[in-house]
């Protein structure tokens, strides 16, 4: 057992052309550094499409809910202050501002007890 040789030292210096054994490593390094390149082009579609959601969900919905509150909040107000406003309007008008008051004081409330 001691005495085994090691048969690809043998094929590989055989004949007048040695055949090269690196070129199985150059294959490999080949191979690494093509699925580095395609770790990387995925990271980078990932983050592509984590900035494309960020911009749909917290900009473009966050500032429509938002610009439905101020319109709600100054019908609201407008149909309080006006003098002609039967007494139904007034009633939905204070329970819209009642309303939206509330949900801004959870809001800050609810943001600041997080953030402790």
């Amino acid at each position: 057992m001691t005495d085994l040789i090691d048969l690809s030292k043998i094929i590989a210096n055989k004949g007048d052309k040695p055949l090269i054994l690196s070129s199985v490593n150059l294959q490999l390094q080949e191979d690494a550094d093509l699925e580095r390149k395609l770790r990387e082009l995925k990271s980078k579609q990932e983050l592509r499409k984590d900035w494309i959601l960020f911009i749909l969900r917290d900009v473009v919905v966050f500032s429509t809910a938002l610009g439905f509150i101020f319109a709600v909040a100054g019908y609201s107000l407008f149909t309080l202050l006006r003098v002609t406003a039967c007494q139904d309007e007034k009633k939905f008008a204070t329970s819209a501002l009642t309303l939206i008051l509330t949900g801004l004081v959870v809001f800050v409330t609810g943001t600041t007890a997080t953030s402790k």
